[in-house]
């Protein structure tokens, strides 16, 4: 059980909708809700909400219009807690240091400095603190090309031809050679 009276979980993607409220309900979470909602227009009062948070999700985001919706969704003593990666953090990762184009790809990311600006400028939030993560992950090789197939896999499904398929894409070619 959660120690707050009601959980209300947010996304624009119907299918992680649907995914949050299974892993809710499988792990016995109670007293929460779901809805598909944009992060600009949250389906929640003014004043409303006693905290919010937001996971690795905030660069799908307009950042301004983001904050100026929480801002205002928030009471006066709530908090949001933001997770998420920065440009700097795709740089040092393995996709980063072996995915060719991968950098040049996830242009997304917020800078820390131009999120902190944008907090700034808004009138119902205060910057309290960054703080910042490490977590060592360790993968294989074949972990990550298997990845990179799966992912790929709807596109492989389109109907280009099978020895197209067959094919490494240049991110596999780039670890394979």
């Amino acid at each position: 059980h959660l120690p707050f009276s009601h959980l209300l979980c947010l996304d624009a993607n119907s299918d992680m909708v649907k995914q949050t409220q299974r892993f809710l309900c499988e792990s016995q979470v109670g007293g929460f809700g779901t809805s598909l909602s944009m992060s600009e227009l949250l389906p929640v009062k003014n004043h409303s909400l006693d905290c919010a948070f937001s996971f690795n999700a905030v660069h799908h985001f307009v950042l301004e219009a983001f904050l100026r919706e929480i801002g205002a969704a928030l009471k006066e003593s709530g908090r949001l807690f933001l997770y998420t990666r920065l440009p700097e953090h795709n740089e040092e990762s393995i996709w980063g240091k072996h995915f060719p184009g991968f950098i040049e790809k996830e242009t997304r990311l917020h800078g820390l400095e131009n999120m902190k600006r944008e907090i700034e400028m808004q009138t119902d939030l205060d910057l309290e603190e960054v703080k910042g993560f490490r977590y060592l992950r360790v993968s294989s090789l074949e972990k990550l090309i298997s990845q990179v197939r799966r992912l790929r896999a709807p596109e492989l499904k389109s109907g280009r031809p099978a020895a197209e398929n067959s094919r490494p894409s240049a991110w596999e070619a780039a670890i394979i050679t």
